[in-house]
């Protein structure tokens, strides 16, 4: 379980910034939040089931994303790649003169069998600056490696570690090396990160081939089609077409085309409409191709599905910007309320959105800790503040709230009235409407 990001001078966030899932010490106005959207861990610790991410268009609320992203990937093939200097990746807030220059920073505390780990490094374009691990074993933070360049200590706590310092690159973590050569407890850490998720709602593709390898189970097929109805997406049933089906349908055609026409195949999802009579009495079956005549909405929340209830199922965390993108809100509660539910998540699975749905900035359905905003400065750092931070009452319209602009985190619009399209020949009336609009 995650229990809080930090990251600095990395895309639009220039300052160190915390993210925490960490649950603050209030009491809500319904006492069924308290109890159903947090996860006691221990004395004077309960972590957060899901966060809200709000913020105007251009805010960073994305790039929150992509340095998740950045450190799930970095830990996972820094050590595989024959990365070259220059190419790590990491892209230092280019709109300050001395940060051009500074690395970036990332740091992920989180839960794990049990214990608590704090995990970090810090990189340029380059190499790897510094790197660390902590675990606290019983109640205080005990060292497992830190690094300096290339100046690696291995604390006796991290059992099979010892001797691979020499073996790191400089443009290389030593987890991901010691993960490679197969160190338990760094592959144990690196597991954990690679079950992350982090993606776009935009882009279907990212969650499609997942969901249609889930599918090819017949178990977890049936228990996606059941899924899947509760969204009420108007197919009875849906299936993928299998591999030695696949295979048969390509034989005659040309080996150099084999390739396109097979992936055309193995990324389809067939939906099953029931056809009546004027009776209601079923007919026969109609089959689509999902991909050609099912909705936009719709095609995403099929392909979402096979994630989602893999995140569920293991206790995993998901990262998911633009969740309400295409989907109708009462669909998207839906997810979060699966999330938030003891009966739908009974291991604790994390979900983390960002949105422009302020349908959900209801007060019946997060906690004030569970809603955060991203704002720019006037230099164009990103800076993440949570509501719980706001002097706000419990019973509070958050939305109303925030599109008035309490809490910042929306955009400035400008005067209309100034764009070459607008008519200097304004009526009175009009005139008037518009110095009370702009007031």
């Amino acid at each position: 379980m995650l229990i809080e990001f930090t990251l600095g001078n990395f895309k639009s966030f220039r300052d160190k910034t915390t993210f925490s899932m960490i649950a603050a010490n209030l009491t809500s106005e319904d006492p069924a939040l308290d109890r159903d959207n947090v996860i006691p861990i221990r004395k004077n610790l309960s972590l957060l089931k899901t966060a809200a991410l709000y913020g105007a268009n251009a805010s960073g609320k994305s790039n929150f994303g992509v340095a998740l992203r950045f450190l799930r990937d970095f830990v996972l093939d820094s050590a595989r790649e024959a990365t070259t200097p220059g190419e790590i990746g990491a892209e230092p807030f280019l709109l300050n003169q001395k940060s051009r220059e500074q690395p970036s920073y990332f740091e992920v505390v989180f839960l794990l069998d049990g214990k608590q780990f704090r995990y970090g490094f810090e990189v340029d374009k380059s190499h790897v600056i510094s790197e660390w691990l902590f675990h606290v074993p019983k109640t205080k933070e005990v060292a497992l490696f830190f690094r300096e360049g290339q100046e690696i200590t291995v604390k006796s706590g991290l059992s099979g570690a010892k001797g691979l310092e020499t073996r790191t690159r400089k443009e290389a973590l030593f987890l991901s090396v010691a993960a490679l050569l197969n160190v338990p407890f760094a592959l144990k850490i690196q597991k954990w990160v690679q079950d992350f998720v982090v993606a776009t709602g935009l882009q279907d593709e990212e969650f499609r081939s997942y969901t249609i390898d889930c599918m090819r189970d017949e178990a977890s097929r049936k228990d996606l089609v059941n899924f899947l109805k509760t969204f009420d997406l108007g197919f009875d049933d849906i299936r993928v077409a299998d591999l030695p089906t696949i295979e048969t349908v390509l034989t005659g055609i040309p080996e150099e085309l084999k390739p396109s026409f097979r992936k055309s195949f193995t990324e389809s999802m067939m939906v099953a409409h029931d056809v009546e009579d004027d009776e209601g009495n079923v007919v026969f079956t109609q089959v689509f191709d999902a991909n050609v005549n099912e909705s936009q909405g719709t095609r995403k929340m099929i392909a979402l599905g096979g994630p989602l209830l893999s995140i569920l199922a293991n206790g995993q965390l998901m990262f998911i910007d633009e969740l309400d993108a295409r989907l109708h809100p009462l669909m998207t509660r839906r997810i979060i309320e699966m999330f938030q539910s003891p009966l739908t998540n009974p291991k604790g699975a994390q979900l983390i959105f960002a949105t422009h749905d302020t349908n959900l900035l209801d007060k019946s359905l997060f906690r004030r800790d569970q809603i955060w905003f991203a704002e720019k400065d006037r230099e164009g750092s990103t800076h993440l503040n949570s509501l719980v931070e706001y002097k706000v009452r419990n019973d509070a319209a958050y939305e109303k709230n925030y599109l008035e602009g309490r809490y910042g985190a929306i955009p400035f619009l400008g005067d209309l009235t100034r764009l070459p399209l607008a008519t200097d020949k304004e009526t009175p009336e009009i005139a008037a409407d518009r110095e009370r609009v702009y007031a």
